[in-house]
């Protein structure tokens, strides 16, 4: 299949399986989902034996030629807030104060991570890194089957860039995949914490639990509570359907794929909604 005008593919990578869309189409794109493994039975989270099943999908679909995105799920990444020095002045003591901020959190050398950042002197910034062995492997996938990689990118940095226009000082951002709320305080210049937060299933299945739960974490970062919580990803629709409390739920990506295409020989986890790896490749996905 080469490729015709705005096709687009769209891969999500966690560490419990892949999953691989077609999106065509310019004013209004239509998706489909080409091939999907679920390893969550496996307890797989070596990136080697992914990388091999993501290269026995793409085996299966014609795509040479093919643009790709790729979004990781963000347990494969590192992420952190960074405070510049008072005296930076330039990039180098951005960079600095990142990698030496690192080794403090996770203790050990940087050198085996690809760090990218919002690069600021002035503010507090936010940083991620992803493992190289992990990158030099998805950059060979691309090139054995002949794709033309635009990106590959953590989901909350792709979420985030996304977004990040459209959401002011007060609000929280926050972005889901399988039971991980990745929670975002907006302040007057920007980013100002980042939180992840484990759900319990009773939370999920009952919103009116999820002010609690952000109650908490306010306290935890000396914040006031949100009003609003824009969201995206893997979110209950019920989630969205009314006011919860003081807090306002509101969903971001509208593009969400609910009601996505499936490709024979392609199984979702459900009849009804679509499994997490296809709202993982959703992400950032134009309205």
């Amino acid at each position: 299949m080469r490729n015709r005008l705005g096709n687009v593919l769209r891969i999500g990578l966690s560490k419990t399986g892949a999953t691989v869309v077609r999106t065509s189409g310019w004013l209004q794109t239509q998706s489909e989902v080409l091939a999907e493994w679920d390893g969550s039975q496996e307890k797989c989270t070596s990136p080697e034996i992914l990388i091999n099943k993501l290269g026995v999908l793409l085996k299966d679909v014609d795509c040479s030629d093919m643009p790709v995105r790729i979004v990781l799920s963000d347990t494969w990444v590192r992420r952190w807030m960074v405070a510049p020095p008072q005296n930076a002045a330039s990039l180098a003591d951005c960079q600095a104060a990142a990698m030496a901020r690192f080794q403090t959190l996770f203790g050990e050398q940087i050198s085996g991570w690809h760090l990218a950042a919002d690069w600021d002197a002035r503010q507090p910034f936010l940083a991620c890194a992803i493992p190289r062995s992990l990158l030099a492997a998805l950059q060979q996938v691309a090139s054995e089957h002949k794709l033309v990689l635009l990106e590959i990118a953590p989901q909350f940095v792709v979420a985030w860039n996304r977004w990040r226009k459209h959401l002011q000082a007060g609000t929280w951002f926050g972005v889901m995949h399988h039971q991980v709320l990745t929670l975002a305080v907006i302040g007057q210049n920007g980013l100002e914490a980042i939180r992840d937060v484990t759900l319990p299933g009773e939370a999920i299945e009952d919103q009116h639990r999820v002010p609690e739960i952000l109650a908490r974490e306010a306290l935890r970062l000396n914040v006031p509570m949100p009003l609003e919580i824009r969201l995206c990803g893997q979110i209950p629709a019920h989630w969205v359907m009314q006011k919860t409390g003081n807090v306002a739920f509101v969903r971001m990506d509208k593009n969400h794929p609910a009601n996505v295409a499936q490709s024979a020989g392609a199984p979702t986890s459900s009849g009804v909604t679509q499994s997490p790896g296809v709202f993982l490749a959703f992400t950032g996905m134009p309205a």
